[in-house]
């Protein structure tokens, strides 16, 4: 091939190179335009559902929600079954008390078998020092051992043979002297043995104990099964379901649940006894009893043959 045949035979080839890479950029610029349109149609699409408004779907879901708000607001409206609340936060105070001073003077830990005296400082501390209603200083259940001729360690010492009803009110009068100030203690409620009270029925007992809590110039202990510990509060509980929120409510209408404050560390620090299991607590005969920190074993009975009266109770301490 001759050099002028070389030459035009590049030449064809050079030009057929440019007229491809026209088409394609020809064929480019069309798919742009073409992706351009479509989004262009798409969000015209848009406006137009947009200036519409919601789908019949749309506008029926939100007729029915509407129906039924209405619908519900004529049930509540018409139907006397369906209670509204009518309590207040002043009835509620007067159904649900807890007494925090009362608990922040129970002397917690106690030692092992120490619950007598450790009750006894709790209600001490509260009608007579600063972290009660007092205005003495605080003192503590090595403090009271002291002043009672007991000496440490304290941990050592068998409580169990010595404390005993009579015994937590006479060392609430040593106390009392020791420290200058005036206060009495009795038999609250106790329903068997020596030093029954004859005086109130249960049901008595439980208005006047429920109206002390509410007071700054007395506490008192609860003689359970085999411990001491101090009632700080309670709840009047509505028996039916539909008086829950109801304001205004017999004694008849609630079950009532006594808080009561726990020096023993492996116990909760606060129990809820119901006051008809106390009675029962307060009413059995020997053998009979029942723990009222451990419901769940249900009645018992003593082994031991020989009969025993039956010493659980309520006292009361008071600052005059």
């Amino acid at each position: 091939m001759s050099n002028d045949q070389q030459s035009l035979r590049v030449l064809e080839i050079n030009r057929g190179e440019v007229d491809n890479s026209h088409v394609e950029e020809n064929s480019i610029e069309k798919k742009t335009c073409t992706v351009g349109h479509k989004d262009h149609n798409r969000a015209q699409t848009n406006n137009i559902i947009q200036q519409v408004g919601p789908t019949n779907s749309e506008i029926t879901e939100r007729h029915f929600k509407s129906k039924n708000v209405e619908d519900t607001r004529m049930v509540l409206e018409t139907n006397l079954k369906i209670p509204s609340c009518s309590v207040t936060l002043e009835t509620l105070s007067q159904r649900r008390m807890l007494d925090m001073k009362r608990w922040f003077c129970i002397s917690r830990p106690q030692y092992v078998e120490s619950c007598g005296i450790s009750s006894l400082v709790s209600c001490w501390n509260y009608l007579f020092s600063t972290l009660g209603s007092g205005t003495m200083k605080p003192i503590t259940q090595e403090e009271a051992l002291t002043i009672l001729n007991h000496k440490p360690p304290f941990e050592e010492i068998n409580f169990g043979k010595f404390t005993g009803n009579v015994t937590l009110m006479r060392w609430f009068q040593i106390l009392n002297d020791h420290f200058g100030v005036q206060g009495t203690s009795c038999f609250f409620y106790k329903l068997n043995g020596e030093n029954k009270t004859f005086d109130l029925s249960s049901h008595d007992a439980l208005l006047k104990l429920k109206k002390c809590l509410k007071e700054k110039d007395m506490s008192f202990i609860y003689h359970a099964e085999n411990h001491y510990f101090c009632p700080i509060g309670f709840e009047d509980m509505a028996v039916n379901e539909i008086d829950a929120y109801k304001g205004e409510l017999d004694q008849s209408d609630v079950e009532t649940w006594i808080l009561i404050g726990d020096s023993k560390k492996n116990h909760p620090c606060i129990h809820c006894i119901r006051w008809e299991d106390i009675i029962t607590d307060l009413k059995n005969v020997h053998p009979d009893y029942i723990d009222v920190r451990r419901l769940w074993k249900g009645a018992l009975k003593h082994n031991t043959e020989k009969p025993e009266d039956n010493d659980h109770c309520i006292m009361a301490f008071r600052r005059n």
